[in-house]
């Protein structure tokens, strides 16, 4: 029973080394070829489309994927099939379009960052690398400070840094990209190219992995050379060994899958422990942040393909591929499908004489309460199938309150939220202490320190400050207007109602449908609210010089989200007809926040500040999205019912997601009010 999250790559190719590894290793090929030696063999077959049910077994991947497949076709029209439709054509050209983008990007960087020591080049990257124009390369022309003398006599001086980690990396994305798309042409020629181009695509993927942590470490620690050339010795020694592993047959028997796992988790470990010491050893500095930031992005955009990819998202979620999909409403699904059985106890007469079990349980009449199994429950409690045991069913009121304290499948679920509840609420009371609303000196220069661009996290580092404002800014901070905290206390009071309401609804919906069906929607109203509210800090503060823009926006995301709330509570909308009202509902919230972040970035891209709150805005929403797809793809359960009933299954992970992003955007929004309150308009 093992469970390899961090072999999920890999599990892809080792399907087809039992019906491969013949053709690698094996003697001859007899006279009774099958149709898939003939190809391999130059003989001529015919090349049409055909469906999932007449492939040959190397090809059966995805059974979701019905139509449109390419099989066993001869080398000279597999290689032209680049050119026409069919179920690969997109994922031949996604990445072979990446591959001329990165080559490209390339040449790019060599005439931007060139390897030279010429004093003009080398002030030239200096300020290219200057932490307030950090995004020079996207901005070649926006360079706003020259380096004074002292700081080019010492450039120039200086020796040039390195650039092969920088284009080793770039060289193992690009060979990535490339065997990933020569795979993807290629492997419906026969069974024998199937398994050399897999294994190819493998290697490519772990060459990318391990080249992205080379600029990582070399450029972090190219003034520390043991922890330099230690880091840079571990992630290629478990690279290559992986590599190796992947490539060789004899590895892909079972009993040496742990093998592939302990080199998997060393692989992202020696990644990953070069990032903790830099934020140890430079945590300080915005271009530490900043590089974490964006590798958290990176990782976190991986993880979501990685999960994707395995939980064969969407087109496992359809049935047979006829039912609409609307990824715009993934999280409102969750509720809808309870309304049928349980509308009637908002809005019916009194209960009649012959009620049943439920009905019971809400008038307070006693239960057994006993933890069941998933096909004891209710209709209205049957959620995840993958969930198979430690149910409560129709507890009584004080049962159901007090099983907070009792081991069941919802206890995580509702402690990751309650905890929450009470980080945040400790957090709205530390930002009260260290942000007050208060006009007096000493403490609006403190506030001038926390929000100081070379300082931006002074609120979990008090003491690090480093540089005390001069009397000019001092005189100007202290004669100007005290900055509203409102938007600030609002996105937490919305972080805190969510996480409160959604503890309270994993507590207490168990105990009869009517329960169910009002905490549910107390839950999604909680939701709401939290991305309603998570946008009031980025509104106000960037637009607070602007208050067109600042109440237009205000307004629009205000009008979207109450909107969205006040479907979701009336049973009407509930129909499939309004479903598109819904969807659209969703959309234009979404919209009304996305929008406000592109016009900052193109009013404030130069600054500091709105990249790093970009950054965590990015973050934010990776952690969102990454938690709606485990929850909607319902992993790691599905893969192992009834393993991960207790602990680890996708809900939980969900909501330990979104109190990372809820935390995210807290970081954002302080660095929104330290940036205001230190330069007003």
């Amino acid at each position: 029973m093992c469970f390899e999250a961090s072999s999920m790559a890999m599990e892809k190719y080792s399907s087809f080394s039992k019906s491969s590894k013949q053709f690698l290793l094996s003697a001859p090929v007899e006279s009774s070829t099958t149709s898939s030696d003939k190809c391999c063999n130059g003989k001529a077959a015919k090349c049409e489309l055909v469906d999932y049910d007449s492939l040959p077994e190397f090809l059966k991947d995805n059974e979701y994927i019905l139509s449109y497949y390419r099989s066993e076709w001869p080398l000279k029209q597999t290689i032209l099939s680049i050119f026409s439709i069919h179920n690969e054509t997109l994922n031949i050209w996604t990445h072979l379009i990446g591959f001329f983008i990165f080559l490209m990007l390339a040449g790019y960087a060599a005439s931007v960052f060139p390897a030279v020591s010429n004093g003009d080049s080398q002030l030239q990257l200096s300020a290219a690398g200057n932490s307030s124009n950090i995004f020079y390369m996207h901005r070649a022309n926006q360079t706003t400070k020259a380096p004074t003398a002292s700081s080019s006599s010492q450039i120039i001086g200086s020796e040039v840094l390195p650039r092969w980690p920088f284009y080793l990396y770039l060289a193992g994305a690009m060979f990535c990209l490339l065997m990933s798309s020569a795979c993807h042409l290629l492997s419906c020629h026969c069974s024998r190219t199937s398994y050399i181009m897999l294994r190819l695509d493998f290697a490519g993927i772990s060459g990318l992995i391990v080249s992205s942590f080379y600029p990582l470490v070399y450029y972090t620690f190219t003034c520390n050379p043991f922890f330099r050339d230690l880091y840079l010795a571990s992630i290629t020694f478990f690279g290559l060994a992986t590599i190796v592993v992947s490539l060789m047959p004899v590895f892909d028997s079972p009993q040496f899958r742990p093998v592939r796992a302990v080199l998997f988790a060393c692989m992202a470990a020696s990644g990953m422990v070069p990032i903790a010491h830099k934020m140890m050893a430079f945590g300080h500095r915005p271009e530490a942040m900043l590089t974490t930031g964006y590798e958290a992005l990176m990782g976190m955009f991986y993880g979501v393909g990685v999960v994707v990819y395995a939980a064969r998202v969407p087109e496992s979620v359809t049935e047979k591929n006829k039912m609409c999909f609307e990824a715009s409403s993934m999280a409102m699904e969750k509720y809808s499908s309870f309304s049928k059985s349980s509308k009637q106890f908002l809005l019916s007469a009194p209960v009649e004489s012959s009620t049943t079990s439920s009905d019971k349980c809400c008038n307070g009449k006693a239960a057994k309460c006993e933890l069941v199994d998933y096909d004891s429950l209710p209709e209205f409690l049957k959620d995840n199938e993958y969930i198979l045991s430690y149910y409560r069913s129709e507890w009584p009121l004080k049962q159901t309150i007090l099983s907070i304290f009792s081991i069941h499948n919802e206890t995580l679920n509702i402690w990751t939220h309650l905890i929450g509840f009470f980080i945040f609420l400790m957090l709205a009371g530390y930002a009260a202490s260290v942000f007050p609303a208060v006009s007096n000196g000493d403490s609006r220069l403190q506030l001038s320190a926390a929000g100081n661009s070379s300082n931006i996290f002074y609120i979990h580092r008090a003491n690090q400050t480093t540089e005390a404002p001069t009397a000019s800014s001092t005189s100007q901070i202290i004669g100007s207007e005290v900055l509203p905290r409102w938007p600030f206390y609002l996105y937490l009071t919305g972080a805190m109602f969510c996480l409160l309401m959604s503890s309270a609804c994993h507590l207490l919906s168990c105990h009869c449908s009517r329960t169910s069906y009002i905490m549910l929607r107390l839950d999604f109203a909680g939701i709401s609210g939290l991305i309603v509210s998570s946008f009031y800090p980025l509104v106000y503060y960037t637009f607070t010089c602007n208050p067109f823009f600042r109440d237009l926006y205000l307004a629009s995301i205000t009008l979207f989200g109450l909107a969205t709330i006040v479907v979701s509570l009336m049973p009407v909308f509930d129909s499939p007809q309004f479903r598109p009202v819904r969807a659209v509902l969703f959309a234009c919230m979404a919209a009304s926040g996305m929008v406000p972040i592109a016009h900052k970035m193109m009013a404030f891209g130069q600054r500091p500040e709105a990249m790093l709150t970009t950054g965590y805005e990015a973050l934010m929403g990776m952690f969102y999205g990454v938690g709606v797809v485990v929850y909607a793809a319902r992993v790691p359960e599905r893969w192992l019912p009834g393993k991960f009933d207790l602990a680890g299954h996708s809900h939980q992970l969900f909501h330990v997601l979104v109190v990372a992003g809820a935390y995210t955007h807290y970081l954002a929004s302080l660095v929104y009010l330290g940036w205001r309150e230190t330069e007003g308009c």
